[in-house]
């Protein structure tokens, strides 16, 4: 057996038969059935009932990846089947998370009579009611925490309430779901979305969330869909493209914009006109590059970060939607459980804010901890997000520090694999390949180049990189390194993890460092 693989196989706790069942070619016929979840034929005999009625149905989905590629599929979905609906991407600053009563009315006289959440609903209770005294039904698909009794939906598809299987999906996942059951197929391209969002919304990558994710890397890298290859930036598409280039695109738009442009984006992800898409594709890139100049200079401006406390509370003049983004900058800079928040736009005598966290630091106990301070809040273990009083700022800042001394980060130890260079080769990186996708649930194994010669590195021009080539068309590359600290020390350890890079027509093996020392 190749060396690499056995590694590998030692690494992640395989057998030799695990190794051959997770590397088998994806295949649908994986995916537990749509008719597992409860409520699915009432579902389908309701839209087919709108259809054969002339009935109008609007889709309501959610501004973040998985809530456009939820809304994707079920436009999508209705396009095959040859009946016009409507749909509505919520507006982060202008509609807030869910369904909501002001959208209902706006739906009633539209004439809608058939609604379809995507990606949200299963706690929108209020609304619902509205909804029912409207003679609106309202089919709900989600898969978010019940945190609340049911709402009184038409009919509600959730894969937890439904015991579709031992993981949670994305909402993205359900919506894919209903399409089957109204298509009596599967689409390769709705599938493809479906994988997008799961990547997205970082669903364990264990069981049917894996296999929706290597058919939707399948997908893409056999039928190269120019929708998602221009987000992509890449010629060859992984997990990790997917979750640095193409999520963060669609992303951006729901965090940046304020009104309802982000509709667009699911015209961008289901039209075929090419002169539209690279028109919308060239306006999608404009704000993400926006976003990236504003998380920059965000996380530049420390003025009223305290970096002696044992947590990061602060209030920040940015948008709502950067918010997490910035928390979560936050706990990796500075290793301290983060929350940041900015005034509420229609109030400014409250705050609203978001948290991030790492093992150890329990962001929805911390919030229960602390909940006569809230004016709502929600979250899981490591996010969540909350309304405080403007009054409250102080005595919030001063007791989420006293639990951030009292629970500390648990000390993350990282498990590596060692190789040698000559390791470090496109057969090994193919092999390595074999067992992606690599997320949650599934890491992503991490390589160690022990005793590495100093000597033997080369710098960049201005010092602050190494670009090493080790053998023709391999390189070792790190970014921002401190060279002094190398070049004291005649060897030194290098992790990090195994990558491809593009440009032009050519194709790098990289060995892309992550930590030395």
């Amino acid at each position: 057996m190749n060396n690499f693989k056995e590694k590998l196989i030692h690494h992640f706790n395989l057998s030799e038969s695990d190794f051959a069942t997770l590397t088998e070619t994806p295949s649908l016929s994986r995916l537990p059935s749509y008719e597992r979840f409860q409520d699915i034929e009432k579902i389908k005999a309701r839209i087919f009932k709108a259809i054969e009625n002339h009935e109008l149905i609007a889709v309501y989905g959610d501004y973040d990846c998985d809530g456009v590629m939820s809304t994707s599929i079920l436009y999508q979905t209705f396009t095959l089947l040859n009946y016009p609906i409507t749909y509505k991407l919520p507006s982060r600053y202008q509609d807030g998370y869910g369904l909501t009563i002001s959208n209902i009315d706006h739906f009633f006289a539209q004439g809608i009579s058939l609604i379809i959440t995507v990606d949200n609903g299963i706690s929108q209770t209020s609304a619902i009611e509205y909804a029912n005294e409207l003679g609106i039904d309202v089919i709900v698909t989600d898969h978010h925490e019940v945190l609340t009794d049911l709402p009184p939906a038409y009919a509600i598809m959730h894969p937890t309430l439904s015991g579709y299987g031992t993981v949670v999906s994305c909402g993205a996942y359900v919506a894919l779901m209903l399409s089957r059951a109204l298509l009596g197929r599967f689409d390769d391209y709705l599938v493809t979305l479906a994988g997008i969002a799961t990547i997205s919304d970082m669903m364990p990558l264990v069981s049917y969330n894996r296999e929706i994710v290597r058919l939707a890397l399948e997908n893409l890298n056999r039928e190269k869909y120019i929708n998602i290859m221009k987000l992509a930036e890449a010629n060859e598409v992984t997990e990790h493209v997917i979750g640095m280039k193409v999520a963060p695109k669609i992303n951006a738009i729901g965090r940046m914009t304020t009104g309802s442009e982000l509709n667009v984006l699911v015209e961008y992800i289901t039209t075929q006109d090419i002169r539209r898409i690279n028109d919308i594709y060239t306006w999608i890139y404009e704000i993400n590059e926006q976003r990236k100049s504003t998380m920059k200079e965000a996380v530049a401006n420390t003025d009223g970060l305290d970096l002696d406390q044992a947590a990061i509370v602060t209030i920040t003049e940015e948008n709502e939607g950067m918010l997490g983004l910035l928390a979560a900058r936050y706990v990796n800079s500075y290793d301290k459980p983060s929350v940041v928040f900015t005034y509420e736009s229609n109030d400014d005598q409250l705050l609203k804010g978001s948290a991030r966290s790492r093992k150890g630091f329990n962001i929805a106990k911390a919030f229960q901890d602390l909940g006569n301070l809230m004016v709502k809040y929600g979250g899981h273990e490591l996010a969540g997000g909350c309304t405080i009083k403007k009054e409250d700022f102080d005595e919030f800042k001063r007791r989420f520090n006293l639990l951030a001394e009292e629970y500390l980060f648990e000390e993350q130890v990282e498990k590596v694999i060692d190789i040698t260079t000559t390791e470090i080769n496109f057969d090994n990186y193919r092999i390595y390949r074999l067992l992606a996708p690599y997320g949650q649930g599934f890491e992503m194994p991490l390589f160690r180049l022990k005793a590495f010669l100093t000597r033997d590195l080369m710098f960049s021009r201005d010092g602050k990189h190494i670009i090493t080539t080790l053998y023709m068309g391999i390189k070792l590359v790190s970014f921002n390194v401190d060279r002094t600290y190398i070049e004291e020390r005649a060897q030194i350890d290098l992790i990090g993890t195994l990558n491809i890079s593009e440009y032009k027509n050519y194709r790098d093996l990289n060995f892309y460092v992550q930590k030395i020392i």
